[in-house]
């Protein structure tokens, strides 16, 4: 009983470094996608970009601001919404993490 429980819990953590190697492997994103109303409306190359840059999109209730800077990631500045869940999400820099403005139609979007 006791070798079957440790070739279980071998394979468990083997299995679990696997994915945290994986989830490393991904590296830094290359693009950010911005879309406005599920519409693709810029495709940003973030390779080339060295220092902070802004940006401004036009939403459905406005203009949204939002920044790239190369240490932390990408975040909203300012939007027209009422609640500004959006700005209060902070930083993303992981591939696949977005920020998603629901009243304005923005959507923020770190891609490889």
């Amino acid at each position: 009983m006791r070798t079957k429980e440790f070739i279980l819990i071998f394979f468990i953590f083997i299995i679990g470094l696997i994915l945290y190697l994986y989830q490393k492997s991904q590296g830094i994103p290359l693009h950010l996608i911005v879309e406005v109303n599920n519409k693709e409306i810029m495709k940003i190359d973030l390779k080339n970009i060295k220092e902070k840059k802004f940006f401004s999109i036009d939403g459905i209730l406005g203009k949204s601001y939002f920044e790239y800077d190369p240490k932390n990631g990408v975040r909203m500045i300012s939007s027209p919404c009422p609640d500004k869940y959006c700005i209060k999400q902070g930083w993303i820099k992981k591939i696949g993490s977005s920020i998603i403005c629901l009243p304005n139609r923005v959507v923020l979007i770190l891609e490889k």
